[in-house]
C-alpha cells in the first residue's frame, strides 16, 4: 500500500473517529478535542481567571501583611502596592520577610501561623502547576494578561502549527480547572485564618485588661473603705451647730517632715468647710484648717 493511499484511510477513519466522540460528549478524549479547537479562547479564558483569582490573593496576603508592615522594608512594600504585582511576587515577598524575621511573625501569628505557612506553601505550589502548558509565566502581571485577553487575534501561541503546545494545553485541562477550584478555596482559607487571629488577639487583649482590673482591685478597695471610714469619723464628730451642711475637702501634698521617725507616716491637710452667715440671699462660707498625721 503507498503512502498515498495509507494517507486516504487515515483521513476516511478520522470522520468516523470524530462522530464516535461526538456521540459521547462528556468523554475525556471529546473534551480535549474541545480544547485543542479552542485553544486560543481557552488560553484567554484562563488569563481572566488568573488576574481575578490573583486580586482575591493580593487582598488576603494584604490582611497578613498589615499586621507584619514593621517588619517590610521600602522596597517591599512597592512590590505589594504595585497594580501589576501579582501572586508570585507576593509569595517571593513572603518568603524574604520569614526568612529574616521568623520569631516576630510567628509571634504576630502566635495561634494560626503554622496553617497559614502551609496554605501559602501550598498555593505557591498550585500556581506553578496551574501556569504549566498555558504559555504564561507565573510572574505575568495585570499588563501582560490583559494582553491575552484583548488581543486573542495577534495571538499565535497555539496556532494550528504549534501542534505540541496545543495538545499539552488540551491535555492538562482538566487538572487546570481542579487547581483553579483549589487555590480558590485556599483563599477562601487564608481569609478565615486572618479573621480568626484577629478575634484572639482582641481576646487575649481583653483578657489581660480583666486581668489589670483585677490586680488592681484589692488595691482600690482598701482606698475606697478608708475614704468610707474617714467619712463616718468626721461626720460623727463635726457636731458644731453653727453649720447646717458641713462637707470636707482634702488636699493631699508630699511634705518633708525630718522630724518625724516613721518613713512611712503619711500627712494631709483638711479643710473644713460651713456656712458663717448670709447676706439676702448670698451665703457667705468659712473654713478651718488642720493637718492631719497618720
Amino acid at each position: 500500500m503507498s503512502a498515498i493511499d495509507i494517507a486516504g484511510l487515515v483521513l476516511a477513519v478520522v470522520p468516523l473517529i470524530l462522530e464516535g466522540f461526538e456521540a459521547y460528549p462528556d468523554s475525556r478524549p471529546m473534551q480535549y478535542l474541545r480544547t485543542f479547537s479552542a485553544a486560543k479562547l481557552e488560553r484567554r479564558e484562563f488569563a481572566r481567571q488568573l488576574m481575578l483569582m490573583n486580586s482575591e490573593l493580593r487582598f488576603a496576603m494584604l490582611d497578613i501583611f498589615t499586621r507584619i508592615n514593621v517588619l517590610l522594608t521600602p522596597a517591599q512594600r512597592n512590590v505589594l502596592g504595585a497594580s501589576d504585582s501579582m501572586g508570585a511576587e507576593f509569595f517571593t515577598v513572603w518568603g524574604e520577610v520569614w526568612k529574616s524575621n521568623s520569631e516576630e511573625i510567628q509571634g504576630a501569628f502566635l495561634h494560626t501561623i503554622e496553617h497559614i505557612k502551609y496554605v501559602l506553601d501550598n498555593m505557591m505550589e498550585l500556581l506553578n502547576e496551574m501556569v504549566k502548558h498555558t504559555e504564561i509565566s507565573r510572574h505575568a502581571g495585570r499588563e501582560t494578561l490583559m494582553k491575552i485577553i484583548e488581543n486573542h487575534d495577534k495571538d499565535r501561541t497555539f496556532s494550528i502549527r504549534n501542534f505540541s503546545k496545543r495538545f499539552k494545553f488540551a491535555n492538562s485541562d482538566s487538572k487546570r480547572r481542579k487547581l483553579i477550584k483549589r487555590m480558590g478555596d485556599d483563599i477562601d482559607v487564608l481569609k478565615r485564618l486572618n479573621e480568626g487571629q484577629e478575634k484572639m488577639t482582641k481576646f487575649i487583649a481583653a483578657g489581660k485588661l480583666v486581668e489589670s482590673q483585677q490586680s488592681h482591685g484589692p488595691f482600690l478597695d482598701r482606698v475606697r473603705g478608708y475614704c468610707d471610714n474617714l467619712y463616718g469619723a468626721l461626720a460623727n464628730i463635726w457636731q458644731c451647730e453653727c453649720h447646717k451642711s458641713p462637707s470636707a475637702m482634702l488636699r493631699l501634698e508630699k511634705r518633708d517632715t525630718p522630724e518625724t521617725k516613721e518613713a512611712n507616716d503619711l500627712r494631709f491637710s483638711l479643710l473644713l468647710t460651713f456656712e458663717h452667715s448670709a447676706v439676702g440671699h448670698q451665703k457667705l462660707l468659712a473654713y478651718q484648717e488642720t493637718e492631719i498625721c497618720v
